[in-house]
């Protein structure tokens, strides 16, 4: 996967995650079915979690497999916080798209500052840390600081190894794959066994007061 695809598809993951929680969530009403989706994501977690122990954080090399297991990880985790609703799923997509381009630019102050850098070198590193984009980058293998897309918009020469190391090739991707396998499990599970999915960012009509007539 080339760097400006992989660059999208990490800032796009948690919106697609989500709108694909809410295209499958009519399929999630029966309890069989929500039982075999969280032994599904069980079973990927498990094989993350597995090779994560055996993996070496300081890897160096491409990886596809840290590419790869970052996207997935970013979509469960959308996936999760969206819902299995279509029309909650299609408005939490919209604002984690949101989020997450606003996160990416963060760093180079989305372009909109004459003077680059925009912010302090320590700023800057934990910014750079709080972007999925540099995330999946750095999972993949990417040397992401030294782009020039990063190295002069966001000042990238000023943050020495005491401010902030990057991420561990494929490991980085693979803990974020585990994250959103277990987050997505729990949110199937959460599932109401009759009807509709329980949400937890809503609040439950059986338990809400009735209106005064």
């Amino acid at each position: 996967m080339s760097s400006p695809i992989l660059a999208l598809a990490a800032t796009a993951a948690p919106a697609i995650g989500a709108l694909a929680g809410g295209a499958v969530g009519p399929a999630l009403r029966s309890l069989p079915s929500r039982r075999g989706v969280a032994l599904a994501v069980a079973v990927v977690a498990a094989a993350a979690l597995a090779l994560d122990l055996v993996g070496s954080p300081s890897a160096g090399g491409r990886s596809t497999l840290g590419a790869w297991s970052a996207l997935g990880g970013f979509a469960a985790l959308g996936a999760a916080v969206g819902g299995f609703d279509r029309p909650t799923a299609l408005g939490r997509a919209l604002l984690l798209l949101v989020a997450a381009a606003l996160l990416d630019g963060a760093p180079t102050g989305w372009g909109l500052f004459a003077e680059a850098p925009p912010f302090g070198a320590p700023e800057t590193a934990r910014l750079l840390d709080a972007s999925p984009r540099v995330l999946a980058m750095e999972a993949a293998g990417a040397d992401w600081m030294r782009d020039p897309a990063v190295y002069g918009p966001a000042g990238a020469d000023r943050i020495g190894p005491e401010l902030r190391a990057p991420y561990g090739v494929r490991v980085a991707g693979l803990r974020v794959l585990l994250m959103g396998c277990v987050a997505l499990a729990a949110r199937v599970l959460l599932s109401r066994t009759p009807g509709t999915p329980v949400d937890p960012w809503q609040p439950d009509a059986s338990t809400a007061p009735s209106r005064p007539r």
